[in-house]
């Protein structure tokens, strides 16, 4: 055998050796079953219960040194008596050793702990005694006890069990016993005092069983339990008082959610509501008066957008102030780049306060600036422009107040009702869900309400009287610039296509009214608007220019212009876009320059309130009303 194989051989062996005297291989795998879990509860005269749990569990893998029980002490007026013992054994009340047991107290619950010496792979039996003091509610109309024999918290199946009630003398049972979780079945002796409930299948985890027993009053000689005058008060409340508070909630909810679509219409109804406008014709071939083009954008949709502001520069072009100057280059691919410049012309005079804040926007850097390449402080000052246009629209007659601020009031209130519904809500739920749930309901229709108010706030901003006259008149207007090979003669028309353009532009309908008259058979005779420059062809007549407008140039005639001018009109529209874009970035982040014997047998009880699940009687649910006592985890480690 050469020395390698021998190094290898001998690296096998201690793995293997390794893995043989590991911890995880000397610990085993560790679970437990209950074969069978036994409950016998003894009720004395003085109204204790005497219960013994006797649990048969089957350890599988190991070690196992010890078990535990956490009994609730809710609904109980104290637990003592406290015993733990297997077959033949009794253990001790000492706190280490093994067949020891301790009792301590702890956040409401009784907790026994027990040590055994160390088993595996076995099967025992734990027999777990204990008396409850004040667990049985005594009424005239008979005495009562809810038990939770097996509680919901534990997490391991348990494959049957038998559940024995042994009532006082004198107490036979007086109504059919019941039982919640597991089916159970039941019956009783022929004198009525001991009631055995059996399982009809096994126990899942977490399910749990709960009985309830009711005997004649009379038999328990003690006092109440001190805990049962709350207890019946805390019933009455919920049998006779909550229900109708649950229905005045909901009714307020109800009323509340029928009422507020009718107080949102109200609102608009009295302060959002334009006047009704005079007669109008079904259309108009002229501008009805002498409202820029911006401002009609913003008074027919009410908002002040980069198509109004588009507008608002080919008027300042047609007037003489602007010119548009179009240029190609060689792109990838063999494509050509078109690039837009814009171009001061003369010094603007007479111009309202958003016209001059454009302009000074635009050629703040400059006498020329690239569509492409607006100036920052362009993207800066927008919001200004807009807030100008509103302003302006206010300070002519056209609105009541200044829309967009009309509009922000609305959601800011919408936006407080939301949030302060929901505070209020959580600290009504906080302090009155003890009471009932349904004390959230009348909050829901407020949230709702807040909601409204920030939808309705787009429909808020309201018109003057003069604002909806003239809305319905320049309505008319653009029906007539959408529809003009309708309503009128494009050849006769072809002094407007200019003067008009500057509202088509602010309608949406530049390309519809550009289209128009390009196709038209005297596009020839349409005249270029002087302020567009296309790129250059050879000249060949002579055009008029702007003075300091730069060369002349050939003037096409309008089926040349045709795809041009829309290019160019949606390419300022495209560049203010990308502008606001760019600005979004810009910012954030600016830009660097450059028993009882015998029984009978009667089948009942059953699953009732609930099915298996975590949560099953967590809180004292199942029969209606709660009051079970027992109950608790169970474990061993």
């Amino acid at each position: 055998m050469t020395l390698k194989r021998s190094i290898i051989r001998l690296s096998a062996m201690l793995a293997v050796f390794a893995l043989a005297v590991s911890p995880v291989n000397l610990a085993q795998a560790k679970s437990v079953a209950w074969q069978r879990y036994d409950v016998d509860i003894t009720i004395e005269p003085n109204g204790d219960l005497k219960v013994v749990e006797t649990q048969v569990i089957e350890f599988q893998g190991g070690p196992f040194r010890g078990g535990f029980a956490s009994i609730p002490l809710e609904n109980t007026d104290g637990i003592t008596d406290v015993a733990v013992s297997e077959p033949g054994r009794v253990y001790e009340n000492a706190f280490s050793g093994a067949y020891t047991y301790t009792t301590s107290e702890d956040a409401g619950n009784l907790l026994v702990d027990w040590s055994f010496e160390s088993l595996a792979n076995e099967t025992r039996t734990f027999i777990l005694s204990y008396t409850i003091h004040g667990a049985v509610r005594q009424y005239d109309s008979g005495d009562k006890i809810r038990f939770m024999v097996i509680s919901p918290e534990l997490d391991f199946p348990i494959q049957s069990s038998t559940v024995t009630v042994h009532l006082p003398p004198g107490g036979p049972v007086i109504d059919d016993p019941d039982s919640i979780g597991t089916p159970m079945q039941w019956q009783t002796s022929l004198d009525n005092r001991t009631v055995t409930y059996t399982t009809t299948r096994a126990v899942n985890a977490y399910e749990g069983v709960g009985i309830q027993v009711i005997f004649e009053h009379g038999a328990v000689t003690g006092p109440k339990p001190s805990w049962q005058a709350e207890f019946d008060k805390k019933q009455d409340f919920e049998q006779n008082v909550k229900p109708w508070i649950d229905l005045g909630l909901w009714a307020i909810a109800l009323a509340l959610l029928l009422a507020l679509p009718g107080a949102l219409y109200l609102l608009w109804y009295l302060f959002g509501r334009d006047p009704v406008p005079g007669l109008t014709p079904d259309y108009i071939a002229q501008p009805p008066s002498d409202l820029p083009p911006g401002l009609v954008g913003v008074l027919t949709d009410e908002k002040a957008d980069l198509r109004d502001l588009t507008a608002t520069l080919i008027d300042l072009a047609r007037r003489g102030f602007i010119a548009l100057e179009e240029s190609e280059s060689p792109a990838a691919f063999g494509t050509v780049s078109k690039t837009f410049t814009l171009s001061q012309v003369g010094t603007p005079s007479g111009l309202r306060a958003y016209e001059q804040a454009l302009y000074d926007a635009v050629f703040g850097a400059g006498e020329t600036v690239a569509l492409n390449k607006l100036p920052f402080g362009f993207y800066s000052r927008l919001r200004s422009i807009e807030s100008a246009l509103y302003t302006e629209a206010v300070n002519v007659g056209l609105f009541r107040s200044q829309p967009e601020e009309v509009r922000q009031r609305y959601r800011t209130a919408g936006a407080l009702v939301v949030a302060g519904t929901l505070v209020l809500g959580c600290l009504a739920v906080g302090a009155g869900a003890e009471i009932t749930g349904s004390i959230i309901c009348p909050f829901a229709p407020m949230v709702l309400f807040g909601v409204g108010l920030i939808a309705i706030g787009g429909i808020m901003p309201a018109r003057t009287r003069k604002g909806a006259d003239e809305t319905a008149k320049w309505r008319a207007f653009q029906k007539y610039l959408g529809n003009i090979q309708k309503y009128g003669d494009v050849a006769n028309a072809a002094d407007q296509f200019e003067s008009y353009l500057p509202y088509a532009i602010a309608f949406g309908l530049e390309r519809r009214w550009v289209t128009a008259f390009a196709q038209a058979p005297v596009a020839a005779s349409v005249p270029i608007p002087r302020w567009y420059r296309p790129w250059r062809r050879p000249l060949t007549t002579a055009q008029p220019v702007v003075p300091g407008a730069g060369p002349a140039m050939q003037a096409p005639d309008l089926n040349q212009m045709g795809a041009g001018m829309v290019g160019g009109l949606n390419s300022i529209g495209d560049g203010l876009v990308n502008a606001l874009n760019t600005a979004g970035r810009s910012f954030s982040t600016p830009p660097t320059p450059a028993g009882g014997g015998g029984s009978y047998t009667r089948l009942g009880g059953g699953s009732r309130g609930f099915s298996g699940g975590r949560s099953t009687f967590r809180g004292g649910g199942g029969f209606r009303g709660g009051g079970f006592s027992g109950g608790g985890r169970r474990g061993f480690r």
